[in-house]
């Protein structure tokens, strides 16, 4: 009995060993990768602490949430750089999230990224086709609501009408939280119409968009800049 028990533990400790150093090895880069991770902008030696931490914890634990953090801290650092910089490092972050998906392929927030990493390199459709995946793995996530959103209406015509709705959702919840935003991006992207149809379901958040459109129009005719034809 006490034999059994001692090899139970050992092969425990076996496998939390792995995880345990992998989670040691990204201490060094956290601060930076959380940043990256958040968008924001760091330095190269910053980014290159994140890099090489993200690494070390992949050698130690060859595991889905490494290669997705790696990705995106490739992608994230790669926004900043200029286009002959930024492409390799944004396809090599793009095979890490590649490699992440297949490993935990419900992993909503990798399919999130991905949809938005091929929507900037032009490619539509796969992106239509990962975002409908996030939806898909996550139906409520309300912390990504807004890029969520943003997304959906850049991609709308070529989305799943499940993800279409829970996607309207989303764009509820963001307009709650930053009105102003939801209002500028559909006027610089041409999706007024779009995006009023998809209020128009509560006629208190319609009529919201509408006095703040207006809002927007007018300060643009004061100011002079042009915001587009916004139908």
């Amino acid at each position: 009995m006490w034999l059994a028990f001692v090899c139970l533990a050992a092969v425990l400790l076996a496998l939390a060993l792995p995880r345990s150093l992998a989670e040691l090895a990204a201490t060094p880069g956290r601060a930076a990768t959380d940043r990256l991770i958040a968008g924001e902008r760091v330095s190269e030696s910053s980014f290159a602490r994140a890099l090489s931490a993200l690494q070390a914890a992949l050698r130690w634990h060859d595991a889905g949430r490494w290669h997705r953090q790696l990705g995106m801290v490739e992608i994230g650092y790669a926004q900043f750089l200029e286009p002959a910089a930024a492409a390799p490092l944004r396809a090599e972050g793009l095979q890490h999230l590649l490699v992440a998906l297949a490993r935990a392929p419900a992993d909503s927030h990798a399919w999130l990224v991905l949809a938005r990493t091929l929507l900037d390199a032009g490619e539509r459709l796969q992106a239509a086709g990962a975002l409908d995946w996030a939806v898909r793995t996550m139906p409520f996530d309300p912390d990504n609501a807004g890029l969520r959103a943003l997304l959906g209406l850049a991609l709308w015509e070529l989305l799943e009408p499940p993800t279409q709705a829970r996607l309207r959702s989303d764009l509820f919840a963001w307009f709650r939280r930053e009105p102003r935003a939801v209002v500028a991006f559909a006027a610089r992207s041409r999706r007024i119409d779009l995006v009023a149809d998809l209020l128009a379901a509560d006629e208190r958040t319609s009529d919201r968009f509408t006095a703040l459109l207006a809002e927007l129009e007018r300060k643009a005719m004061e100011e002079g800049p042009d915001i587009g034809e916004p139908r």
